[in-house]
């Protein structure tokens, strides 16, 4: 038997690409979020000498979904085939809300050599020092999902106690509810909430889409 051949290794393009993410309705209409991002990473860049390739955007898309997120499928894609050499967000909450799929996404990078680069933080991962930093941040953010996770929980817990339905009887999910709940305690508006639901593709029970009215009725129905 012959030598193995080793793989020819990846010619890599030097070039950042940047990702954003905005999760609900209510910021992609307003623009603040991604344009916020936008000018973090464009100014990062910049300074670092380093041209923009490609720049990705996901818009109303919760953090704690990975399948569902093609934006950054795609930019994922560009780094793995070697036309960029960095992938720039601005948090490490942009990337996700679970400590598995960031570290997943930094795994990745050091596996195919290319940079993941953390703006807020000025986080490398390239050195040891950044690996360890950026596995304590993303702990942080899952932390902080958990909490909103657990008011949620709490919140319909207490509506059971008191015997409140939850929603139409036998129509709209205690799934859906939840989501409702989980939404608003995240500070987003009715209509946003509403627009969030549809884009999730979540059953409303008799209607054909989600309202802003609809939305508030169910929130408030788990507050009696």
């Amino acid at each position: 038997m012959g030598t193995p051949r080793k793989r020819k290794p990846t010619v890599r393009t030097q070039g950042a690409v940047t990702y954003a993410r905005v999760s609900t309705a209510e910021q992609v209409e307003s623009g603040l979020g991604l344009d916020d991002q936008a000018a973090t990473l464009t100014r990062w860049c910049t300074t670092a000498g380093l041209p923009v390739i490609a720049s990705f955007v996901d818009e109303g898309l919760s953090g704690t979904s990975m399948a569902k997120r093609e934006a950054l499928g795609h930019a994922l894609d560009l780094l793995t085939t070697g036309q960029a050499s960095a992938l720039v967000v601005k948090n490490t909450a942009r990337l996700g809300r679970k400590t598995t799929d960031v570290l997943a996404i930094a795994d990745r990078a050091d596996r195919e050599g290319w940079a993941l680069v953390v703006v807020d933080i000025g986080l490398d991962t390239s050195t040891i020092t950044g690996r360890l930093t950026l596995s304590l941040l993303a702990a942080v953010a899952e932390h902080e999902a958990g909490q909103i996770s657990e008011r949620t929980k709490a919140a319909l817990a207490a509506a059971r106690a008191r015997g409140t339905v939850l929603g139409r009887p036998a129509i709209v999910t205690t799934d859906a509810v939840a989501r409702v709940v989980e939404l608003r305690n995240t500070g987003a508006t009715w209509r946003a909430i509403a627009e969030q639901l549809n884009t999730e593709n979540i059953p409303t029970g008799q209607a054909d889409h989600w309202h802003a009215n609809s939305a508030r009725r169910i929130y408030l129905r788990t507050a009696q």
